[in-house]
């Protein structure tokens, strides 16, 4: 499986944990995972920023 990452703003801002100055490169599988299922629910039909905010699932 290939997986394609782009960054809209064309920044990456994620540091290694165990050394800060560091960037984390390639990105940790949590990180593009999170940014996976963050876009799915904001692609939610009707999800508001308001109903986001609330937890709203519907």
């Amino acid at each position: 499986m290939w997986l394609r990452v782009s960054f809209p703003s064309g920044r990456y801002y994620a540091a290694r944990a165990e050394d800060p100055a560091m960037p984390e490169w390639p990105p940790h599988p949590s990180r593009i995972f999170s940014a996976l299922v963050a876009a799915a629910y904001r692609s939610i039909p009707g999800m508001t920023a308001k109903r986001r905010a609330h937890g709203d699932p519907r």
